[in-house]
């Protein structure tokens, strides 16, 4: 990804707190530290779920400009946590068009700038991406909140720190499971007070694709006057810039493959049932051309 243009608060993921039965709303600041004019625009992987303002517009130089995000009322699915992404993207404003937002209506101003970044130099366009994190009332906050990183070589044991803060008015416990034997955590099992926050190490032995940490199937039991939270973690290993020889396969990318996997099966019996029926026509077609043959 090349170096994005404007700078952006909050630079990696931007929180969400329910209950979700309401709009929700988050501020995304954008600041154009440049001496030209720069346009940006934002974009998301579910529009139906997110109402964006403004979605796009033009930055004069050392200006900044808050973006609201609006996440719509929904039933909360723990699944979607970390799923929702936004991208913003940005380029240098084309020259000669600084000047048409004076002379011309929004609208129009809308449909050039439209057609701006229809026909731009895609090396010219810079982006970033954020992760929306939902969270309820109760819920750790956990940075990193869905990947944890793992520098090589790992010729010997490689650490990575998760941070786990407690913003609500009660204590609450956690748990961390490792999902390999190679993976480690210290500590596993802990309480942390209202409004503090602690530090679980994690540790890789060697180089494992398929390492997660999850939230345990063995829940704690917690004291009185505790509440419980779960922690959910993806592991990725980050190897040196050499490439090794053998690739290393995310667990997510081997999710998508089996859901591609799914669609190409249905796909293929449909395909499968359109050519049955293709066969079937053709029979007829050949019956009733051998009828007419007799006929004459």
């Amino acid at each position: 990804t090349k170096q994005q243009l404007l700078l952006i608060e909050p630079k990696n993921e931007l929180y969400f707190e329910g209950p979700f039965n309401n709009v929700v709303l988050s501020t995304i600041k954008l600041t154009n530290p440049l001496g030209s004019p720069v346009c940006f625009k934002v974009k998301t992987t579910v529009p139906k779920r997110y109402c964006v303002r403004p979605s796009s517009g033009v930055l004069e130089p050392n200006e900044e400009r808050g973006v609201a995000v609006m996440l719509q009322p929904f039933n909360y699915d723990p699944t979607e946590k970390t799923k929702h992404k936004f991208m913003i993207q940005s380029m240098v404003l084309p020259e000669g068009v600084e000047n048409l937002e004076n002379v011309v209506s929004f609208l129009s101003f809308s449909v050039i700038m439209g057609y701006q970044w229809k026909e731009a130099d895609p090396s010219k366009i810079m982006d970033s991406k954020l992760i929306c994190i939902l969270r309820l009332p109760g819920e750790l906050v956990v940075q990193p909140s869905h990947e944890l990183v793992f520098e090589g070589p790992f010729t010997q044991a490689v650490c990575s720190n998760i941070t786990l803060k407690n913003p609500s008015t009660v204590n609450i416990c956690f748990k961390l499971h490792a999902s390999s034997t190679r993976l480690s955590a210290s500590p596993t099992t802990g309480v942390i007070e209202p409004n503090e926050k602690t530090t679980v190490i994690g540790n890789i032995t060697m180089v494992d694709s398929l390492c997660s940490y999850a939230s345990a199937d063995e829940k704690i039991k917690p004291k009185h006057g505790h509440s419980l939270a779960s922690v959910g973690l993806g592991i990725t290993s980050s190897h040196p810039s050499q490439a090794p020889d053998v690739p290393t396969i995310a667990t997510k990318n081997v999710d998508a493959l089996l859901a591609e996997i799914a669609v190409l099966r249905r796909e293929n019996a449909v395909l499968k049932a359109s050519f049955a029926r293709l066969c079937s026509m053709n029979g007829l077609i050949r019956d009733l051309t051998s009828i007419s043959h007799l006929v004459v």
